[in-house]
């Protein structure tokens, strides 16, 4: 006979365990080991005992802007001008105030291999772009020919290394396109349809191509112009994002909405899966505007919230442990719910000393609606009753009888818990009302559908 427990009831499906707040979070994202394939097959992955662990620096009283490659670290840009350290947070350097003066906009920076500091710089007033540094006159760019797009930038990524500098930014066309000046500010080579890139410092660049049809990356040699190779990418690895060099592993890190792969610099053979987004990191299953790698495999990423405080991500490679560990929750569910899932994933990788079991009856709502929801409720009573439930139970159906599960003694009161979760201002107090009785609150919903009538038609 299995032990009758006391359980939490969510009418729909659970929301408050899975959402507290804080500023240092902990995830866990496979990894795998970079090893070279006998054959260059895109998307082959491969399991091992590595995962990564999330530490969130948010930055609630500064924003951040951008993030740098520099010396094998990470530099995050912030919209006070300030360039900290992505490890640390100490301050490393300061943007010239001078710079933004007179109606400019401070683009984007860059610090070139000898550690000075470049900025692209736009004069509103004049429609000039010119490259900006500590010392020395400006250089004027009278061939930049990039638009302000839908974020009011008029460059999104710069580079500088000892000769060049290189502008990303969106042409007259409606696609971002790439600019090489030299020092002079003379236009060199430009290259359309670009959705990012990067430089080894050497005299090669590094192209990542986007067109509706696929996405390719290239390699090309600035010492005599020609293209050293191009291939396509995996298409099942999502909607290309960020293409990071990282020197010291020897990779090319290309950033999806659904992985981090790496390739070999040299011949663009693939590499290894790095991280899956969409599986291990729901967090990060939206846009981000900025990816970086440091040289102890680090991985970095900004999302900007566009007005709202940007998030920084830090990513550090760590043994797993979890694997053979106990569940130490279950919840019983009548069907598989992908917000579900990226929820206890979320709360998993936060929590590595958590497993989650996800008790469920179908695959998904559309098999759940189309099977007997009455006779689900059934089931559902006399497991209830046997004590055959997990920790958390989500009724999924309206026809559940809440009250009767609420009177049966089962269920905790969430009220006092509920109160100490930063996210309790935000839930809507007459849902809440809904499912409190005699001054205790038994549920959570995570959806709610109903009606609008007018008051004598009701």
């Amino acid at each position: 006979m299995k032990k009758r427990r006391t359980g939490l009831l969510f009418g729909g499906l659970f929301l408050v365990i899975l959402l507290g707040g804080g500023l240092l979070w902990q995830m866990a994202v496979r990894l795998s080991q970079p090893k070279q394939p006998e054959l260059p097959e895109f998307g082959q992955e491969k399991e091992s005992n590595l995962v990564y662990t999330q530490a969130d620096f948010r930055q609630e009283s500064r924003g951040l802007q951008s993030l740098m490659a520099y010396q094998g670290g990470i530099v995050a840009r912030t919209d006070s001008g300030v360039l900290v350290d992505g490890e640390t947070w100490e301050e490393l350097d300061r943007i010239p105030a001078q710079w933004g003066e007179n109606n400019r906009m401070v683009c984007q920076v860059s610090f070139d291999s000898q550690g000075r500091l470049f900025g692209a710089v736009y004069d509103r007033q004049t429609g000039q772009m010119e490259i900006r540094q500590k010392e020395g006159e400006p250089i004027s760019l009278a061939q930049y020919r990039g638009q302000e797009d839908e974020y009011g930038n008029f460059a999104v990524q710069l580079r500088a290394d000892d000769t060049r500098f290189y502008l990303l930014s969106l042409w007259e066309d409606g696609y971002y396109g790439l600019q090489i000046f030299n020092r002079q500010g003379e236009l060199e080579v430009e290259f359309p349809a670009i959705q990012s890139f990067d430089i080894d410092g050497e005299g090669n660049l590094y192209l990542l191509h986007r067109s509706d049809r696929n996405t390719q990356i290239s390699k090309y040699s600035l010492a005599d112009g020609e293209q050293v190779y191009r291939f396509t990418a995996d298409q099942t690895n999502g909607f290309a994002e960020q293409l990071r060099l990282a020197p010291e592993q020897g990779w090319i890190c290309l950033a999806t909405s659904a992985k981090v792969t790496a390739y070999q610099p040299q011949n663009g053979v693939y590499v290894d899966t790095l991280m899956d987004i969409s599986k291990n990191a729901p967090l990060l299953d939206e846009y981000f505007s900025d990816f970086q790698i440091d040289r102890q495999n680090n991985l970095y990423f900004l999302l900007n919230d566009q007005g709202e405080t940007a998030r920084f991500y830090r990513f550090t490679p760590t043994e797993d442990n979890r694997a053979d560990q106990p569940y130490t929750l279950t919840i019983t569910a009548p069907y598989r719910d992908e917000f579900m899932v990226k929820a206890i994933t979320q709360f998993e990788l936060e929590h590595p000393d958590q497993r989650v079991n996800y008790d469920y009856a179908y695959q998904n709502y559309r098999e759940f609606a189309r099977s007997d929801q009455n006779l689900y409720r059934d089931q559902l009573t006399v497991r209830l009753l046997s004590g055959d439930v997990g920790d958390i139970v989500a009724t999924g159906s309206r026809f559940a009888d809440l009250y009767q599960y609420a009177q049966s003694g089962l269920f905790v009161d969430l009220a006092p818990l509920l109160g100490k979760e930063k996210i309790y201002p935000q839930l809507d107090q007459k849902l809440l009302n809904g499912l409190t009785m005699d001054g205790k609150l038994y549920g959570l919903p995570l959806a709610a559908r109903g009606a609008v009538c007018l008051e004598q038609d009701c």
